[in-house]
């Protein structure tokens, strides 16, 4: 039998992100902002620009806190990164960063590599295990 421990708070904090969706007639769910892997993310809009210092040139999902000892934390991802790519596909929406995490996890995948982005815009890599 296979048990999965995890700590009550993130599977809440993650089930409460999911449930997070504007819904309108005719268009897919949107989901504005989500925590998975001890990250908080939400769309860049011009008031994260703003609050986090991000420059103009820089895309993808903000990453607006991260949790004690996780396992983003312990890589050093830290609130005002963005996540420009996951495995090498570009991400530019909390359900696309979602998605693609699942995606991975659907293919027996235990770590994702993350490309993130600085608040000037300077790249590197994260690999953040997913179990």
């Amino acid at each position: 039998m296979r048990v999965t421990l995890g700590r009550l708070e993130d599977s809440e904090k993650l089930a409460s992100a999911e449930t997070k969706e504007d819904k309108s007639e005719g268009e897919a769910d949107v989901v504005s902002s989500a925590a998975v892997l001890g990250m908080h993310m939400a769309a860049l809009d011009d008031e994260l620009r703003e609050r986090f210092e991000i420059s103009a040139d820089v895309n993808g999902v903000v990453v607006t806190e991260v949790d004690e000892d996780s396992p983003a934390s312990t890589k050093g991802v830290t609130a005002g990164d963005v996540i420009v790519e996951i495995a090498q596909a570009t991400v530019s929406t909390p359900k696309e960063a979602l998605d693609r995490l699942e995606e991975l996890k659907g293919q027996g995948r235990r770590n994702a590599l993350l490309m993130l982005a600085s608040k000037n815009g300077e790249l590197r890599f994260v690999t953040l295990r997913m179990d």
